[in-house]
Order: structure tokens, then C-alpha cells, then sequence
């Protein structure tokens, strides 16, 4: 997206709603599972990139325990950020699902599934 010249405060929001299921169970072992909303913006200013992340759940699960977690979520995410320069440019924002599962041990599982639909990236100035 472009930006205009002597504007360097903004703010991008990502309208977005997703269905999510995650389940950990360990007998011997402990096992991780998450998922969140992952935004990257690239200012186009030289610095690096700026990341957000807002989860939508974590789960931990040790010896002889089981967990789960599962919902839909609809939001409008919100992350402000400044360009180092005040002269004309391009931002770029991505947003998109995180996810990470993880199982260690004998009897160990984790999973993850999300859906996600992003109706608009808007950025504005502040």
C-alpha cells in the first residue's frame, strides 16, 4: 500500500474470523499445542519487520493428562506502528494463521487444525 509523505504514525487492522480445534493427551510424555493470528508488516523504511501474534488458544499437557480447546473467533486485530522516514512509500501487511503443535514421550499427541477468513487489511494513519 502506498503511504503519503510527512505521515509516519499508523495503524493496520485485519479484519478476520476463523474456527479452531486443538487437543494434547500424554500418558508418558508432554505434548503443546497453539494457534494465533500472525501479522508481519514491512514499514518499507529499512527497518525490520514489525510482527504482532494473538493467540486464539495454548494448550499443555504433561503425565496422564489430556486438553483441549475448539471455537470460532471473529475480530478486527489492531496493530499500530511509525515509519523511521517521513517521506512517501509502500507498507505491505500480511496476516495469516500460526500454528504449532509439539508431543514427546511413549503415548504423546498434539493437534491443531484452524480456518481462517480474512475479510479486509485496512492501514490508516493515527
Amino acid at each position: 500500500m502506498a503511504v503519503p509523505a510527512n505521515v509516519r504514525e499508523f495503524e493496520a487492522t485485519i479484519d478476520i474470523s476463523s474456527t479452531y480445534s486443538g487437543t494434547t493427551a500424554a500418558v508418558l510424555g508432554a505434548v503443546g499445542a497453539s494457534a494465533g493470528i500472525w501479522v508481519r508488516i514491512d514499514r518499507g523504511d529499512g527497518l525490520p519487520f514489525l510482527e504482532s501474534f494473538t493467540p486464539l488458544f495454548d494448550l499443555i499437557s504433561a503425565v496422564a493428562w489430556g486438553r483441549g480447546a475448539s471455537g470460532t473467533d471473529s475480530r478486527k486485530v489492531r496493530v499500530p506502528f511509525t515509519r523511521a522516514s517521513s517521506s512517501a512509500g509502500d507498507v505491505t501487511v500480511l496476516a495469516g494463521v500460526q500454528c504449532h503443535a509439539d508431543a514427546g514421550g511413549v503415548f504423546a499427541i498434539a493437534d491443531v487444525t484452524v480456518e481462517a477468513d480474512i475479510a479486509s487489511i485496512c492501514v490508516r494513519s493515527t
